[in-house]
């Protein structure tokens, strides 16, 4: 083998490895698809670049995500073998209490248009857990201002007070 054929068998296999790592780190896809916008008041916490799924299997990924107006606008890109209906919904899922965060697709209903490229839909916001501890904690706090007498003694004082009475009342009946 001559020096010209192993220099050029070297720049060919060079050239391969930096395609395919191009291709894995630059996050080219060979697959064709198309583009869907989404929609969401809060995205809570979706990272760029997370996964699309239906029924827990991934059709896609999160391309882009932008401020549009005052929401939070998602672009994601879906497979072309998947069909998505006009009446899709869509949800921020976690896949445990603190796991990554992914994007739920349902296809929707076969009796409405599919989705073309560029159409926009409504994501379903997802529940904020800060939100619902600060409700559950203003509960508690309702619900112990409640037991509050107007004599305006503490809780804590006012069942000191009701257990005397009750063994008092104990005591005398024995």
């Amino acid at each position: 083998m001559t020096k010209e054929t192993k220099l050029g068998f070297f720049i060919l296999v060079v050239g391969g490895c930096f395609a395919v790592a191009l291709m894995v780190l630059g996050d080219f896809t060979i697959q064709r698809g198309y583009y869907v916008h989404i929609l969401f008041s809060d995205i809570a916490g979706l990272p760029s670049k997370a996964q699309v799924k239906i029924a827990g299997v991934n059709i896609g990924k999160v391309k882009r995500i932008s401020l549009d107006k005052d929401r939070a606008k998602l672009t994601i890109w879906i497979s072309r073998n998947v069909k998505l209906h006009t009446d899709s919904r869509a949800r921020i899922i976690a896949t445990g209490i603190i796991g990554s965060k992914y994007l739920e697709l349902t296809p929707g209903s076969p009796d409405m248009p599919l989705l073309k490229e560029g159409d926009v839909i409504t994501g379903i916001d997802p529940v904020s857990l800060d939100a619902t501890i600060t409700r559950a904690l203003e509960s508690v706090k309702s619900l112990t201002d409640s037991f509050q007498p107007e004599t305006g003694r503490p809780l804590g004082e006012n069942l000191s007070k009701a257990m005397e009475n009750i063994r008092d009342v104990t005591d005398t009946l024995r």
